[in-house]
């Protein structure tokens, strides 16, 4: 019987390299992954900064109110006049991203059959984390948004901001980007009440002559049943073929099925036991990641599809600089047991006020880059 102690690897500066290669296949398998960056540009805003040097594990965002006080004129002094600087904040606390596998069923013999399983317990490692942190950031983008468009059936939508109307035949269509893209722009919801402006993404491609450029952007996220009822829209079809002959045809989002209006348009796939993807009015609660959403029930408890309309800013990581690996025997030896953890956190955009001044600002308690998009489930 082997003893497998002698092949558990000791040196430091190879668990540092398996965990990198862990961090870097779980972040390539991220559908979010094109989406993240430092800057407020981008969707996923990843340079979070941390409250403080004494609790590094608290990661804080603020954001700036708009100066659109009166000014002085003519001979007014500045003193008669002053204006003021209004700051909203967020702030959430990092998490353990992590897990481990254990050897099962046989004892490993031999130092091949402990590297086989090393690697194959890595590459599982990078699926779940994937799988996992693609769960935080489907379900906190999508749960309890504060903006709704809701699909209506012939090319419409409904003048509401809930689903509670929503019923079988009510699909996805161009008119919901139409009112997506208005919604996002002129900082209103459906009843015309006032919500945060939201801002595009610049999201790089290149142009017919091979040079990289920006383009000011939307990603429309889509649950996968919804990117079937799109396709059938004859204004979709049209801007697909309209597009083709133009040559924009550069994919840059993983996933994308094409655009509109300026709006990427992606499959996010579905939500099931075995799939990250975008949620349904059934999906349940995950402990520790969301809640349920049921609020996106349609009328007598339809169920729906949800897809996600981000701008700029829409959602925001703080994390460390990867993944740690570990691994060990158990059962006197004759098993291995490989795991990674991280430091982690995800957060949808939603800064607060404290003051009464602060709870008047139209970004209050408001999500600052998401819309939802609700249409009926297929069949």
């Amino acid at each position: 019987m082997a003893d497998l102690t002698g092949f558990v690897v000791q040196d430091p500066n190879q668990k540092v390299k398996w965990g990198q290669n862990v961090t870097v296949a779980s972040t390539a398998r991220n559908i979010f992954n094109p989406l993240m960056g430092k800057s407020d540009d981008h969707i996923i805003k990843t340079d979070i900064k941390f409250k403080s040097a004494e609790d590094a594990n608290i990661a804080e965002m603020s954001m700036r109110g708009l100066v659109r006080g009166d000014g002085v004129q003519g001979n007014t002094e500045f003193n008669d006049n002053v204006d003021s600087l209004d700051y909203l904040h967020q702030e959430f606390r990092l998490e353990t991203l992590g897990n481990s596998i254990k050897s099962k069923n046989k004892r490993l013999e031999s130092g091949s059959a402990v590297s086989a399983f090393r690697d194959e317990a890595m590459a599982g490692l990078a699926d779940w984390a994937a799988d996992r942190s693609m769960r935080y950031m489907f379900g906190r983008l999508s749960e309890n948004c504060t903006n709704i468009v809701a699909c209506k059936a012939g090319g419409d939508v409904y003048n509401t901001n809930g689903t509670s109307q929503i019923t079988a035949g009510d699909f996805m269509n161009t008119a919901a980007i139409d009112r997506l893209l208005l919604l996002a722009t002129t900082a209103k919801d459906s009843e015309g009440k006032r919500q945060p402006k939201i801002r595009p993404y610049m999201a790089k491609t290149m142009n017919r002559e091979g040079i990289e450029i920006y383009l000011p952007r939307y990603v429309l996220m889509l649950h996968s049943e919804q990117v079937e009822q799109l396709m059938q829209d004859p204004v979709w079809i049209d801007a697909q073929k309209m597009a083709r002959e133009r040559g924009d045809n550069n994919p840059i989002v993983s996933g994308e099925v094409g655009t509109y209006r300026g709006v990427i348009v992606v499959d996010g796939g579905a939500w099931t036991p075995e799939y990250a993807g975008c949620v349904s009015s059934s999906t349940t609660a995950l402990d520790g990641v969301c809640g349920d959403f049921h609020i996106y029930e349609g009328a007598s408890h339809y169920e729906t599809r949800v897809g996600l309309f981000l701008g700029a800013t829409a959602g925001m990581i703080a994390m460390d600089t990867g993944f740690q690996y570990y691994e060990d025997t158990y059962d006197m030896g004759r098993k291995m047991q490989v795991g990674v953890d991280r430091a982690w956190a995800f957060q949808k955009t939603r800064f607060k006020g404290v003051t009464p001044v602060q709870k008047e600002l139209v970004w209050h308690d408001k999500d600052y880059g998401v819309i939802a998009c609700v249409s009926a489930k297929l069949s």
